[in-house]
Parts: C-alpha cells; structure tokens; sequence
C-alpha cells in the first residue's frame, strides 16, 4: 500500500486526526465513513485496474488497517483488534460479491454525509 495512503500507525485515520486526549467514543457524529472502510478497501483492493498497475493488498492487509492498527491507534489494542483469549470477539462477515450504491438511508451514523454517497 503506497505510504500516503495510511495514516497513523498504519490505520486509516490520517496523522492530522491524531489527538493526545479525548474520549473517542464521545464523537458527536462518528467518525465519518469509518463503517465503510471495509467495503471500500475491499473493492479497491480487488479491482482489475489496480492488479494491473499497483502492489496487491490481501485481505490480511485490510484487517491490519480496520482492526488491529486502528484498535492501537486508540488505545483499545489490550481489548480489540485481534481474536484472542480475554479480548471483545468483534466479527464482521461481509459478502465479498455484493454490490451496492452508498446512499443516506445506508449510513448507519448521526452524521448522515459522507464523500462516498452516490459511489
């Protein structure tokens, strides 16, 4: 994955949005799109245009950046990111096929604008 793709500690969040305090779950609106990382990654990832022209991003990768770098980034790393004894058992199963257009109605946060409507 290119270098000015990934932010802080190699998680999605971009260096700018590091803070040194605040309560990450106290967000009004969320953080704005992060529920379609995984989607987005996905279909970037596998798609014929990149295979062609860039280095392959594997699923591994993408669970690198939406679960275990963000849970550091956030000092959740003792909790989340990973399934191992003692930690939250967060699953996502997604339907590597599916394909759909993000609209309002799909956003399932306060904040209900993001760059990818439409997409």
């Amino acid at each position: 994955m290119r270098d000015d793709a990934q932010g802080v500690n190699g998680s999605l969040l971009k260096d700018e949005a590091a803070k040194e305090k605040g309560d990450f779950f106290a967000s009004w609106g969320g953080i704005s799109s992060v529920g379609l990382g995984l989607p987005i990654l996905w279909t970037e990832a596998t798609s014929p245009s990149r295979a062609s022209s860039h280095t392959p991003i594997g699923i591994l990768e993408i669970v690198k950046l939406c679960a275990m770098n963000t849970a550091k980034q956030v000092g959740l790393q003792h909790r989340k990111g990973a399934l191992r004894p003692g930690m939250d058992a967060d699953i996502c199963i997604f339907d590597d096929a599916l394909e759909w257009v993000v609209g309002r109605e799909e956003l399932l946060f306060r904040n209900k604008v993001s760059p990818y409507t439409g997409r």
